[in-house]
């Protein structure tokens, strides 16, 4: 009972200070990357938080479900029985196996159909512009004719950078380049795989306040680390002028675009450069990131890891 009460605390403590602290820090507009894996993090500990209590929950029907009190498993399963035992005995166990078997079966059937919807979207998106595009204008890419100015990339198998006419007239040589670079910056972090699992857990759950602001969290996050990935390759200020000429173009469903994102934000993050995150304050977030990462499972194995260490186990096969 008290690993399942534990569990359930962490959870909502993690939720209201990850609601209170993490929307709009600075610290992350700093460090893109790193924003995103401590959204991540947070995404991810407080429903296995939850479903780890449900089993919690559940533990002290092992003898039940092993059928067998005498043997190795039977012993074991019997003294963690009594380190899990609940008030509500049987009913009690029944309804945490049940709650985490739905909550863990509705995520994973939002993620399965997540990627199975952006796979069917981008594969129809790629084989259309395949047939009307051009490859030999922008090495690496394909040209479309349209009279919006736009650049985006559709990952996937074949990954793709896509690039319009209107955008090759409005960019400066130096704009395209950096343009092409944050859309290359997008493929090689895999950012589409981030967005994919931010908003099949959010179709999950989309009453969740901490879940709806994570997914756009992380829409504005990859965005900025793509910026910063790409302006190794030129100045910040001509990636800001990229962004502005490219502000009004289309983005096309499931795609990743140079417009994307706040861009009134990232212009002025571009535009307005300030000291890096420093190494002390990374070290210190990375390490939140990794406690935030283990500490359900800790939890949970509490009481079990409490009756090894006293070897009740094995002091019950002695006897």
């Amino acid at each position: 009972m008290i690993a399942a009460l534990a569990l359930v605390g962490f959870a909502f403590a993690v939720r209201t200070t990850a609601l209170r602290m993490l929307p709009d820090a600075a610290w992350a507009r700093r460090a893109p990357r790193l924003g995103v894996l401590t959204w991540q993090a947070v995404t991810v500990a407080v429903p296995v938080s939850v479903v780890l209590a449900g089993l919690a929950l559940a533990v002290p029907l092992l003898p039940a479900v092993t059928g067998d009190t005498t043997g190795i498993l039977g012993a074991c399963a019997f003294l963690l029985r009594e380190h899990y035992e609940t008030p509500g005995g049987i009913a009690a166990g029944v309804a945490g196996l049940a709650g985490a078997l739905a909550l863990s079966g509705r995520l994973a059937v939002s993620l399965a159909g997540e990627l199975r919807v952006v796979r069917r979207l981008r594969a129809r998106q790629r084989d259309g512009l395949a047939l009307v595009s051009r490859t030999d204008l922008v090495p690496g890419a394909w040209v479309i004719e349209d009279h919006r100015a736009a650049i985006f990339c559709i990952p996937g198998h074949p990954a793709q950078v896509v690039v319009t006419t209107a955008a090759l007239s409005v960019l400066t040589p130096e704009q395209r380049v950096l343009a092409l670079a944050h859309e290359q910056a997008h493929l090689s972090g895999r950012h589409h795989l981030a967005l994919t699992f931010a908003a099949a857990a959010r179709r999950a759950l989309p009453r969740s306040r901490l879940l709806a602001a994570a997914a756009t969290e992380i829409a504005t996050l990859v965005e900025m680390h793509a910026d910063d990935r790409a302006v190794g390759c030129g100045e910040r200020s001509d990636l800001a002028a990229a962004l502005v000429k490219l502000a009004g173009g289309p983005r096309p469903e499931g795609v990743l675009a140079a417009n994307g994102g706040p861009a009134v934000q990232r212009v002025q993050r571009l535009l307005a450069t300030g000291p890096a995150l420093p190494l002390r304050q990374r070290w210190s977030i990375q390490l939140g990131v990794a406690a935030l990462s283990v500490a359900p499972l800790l939890i949970a194995a509490a009481p079990a890891i409490e009756a090894i260490l006293r070897d009740y186990c094995s002091t019950a096969l002695h006897t």
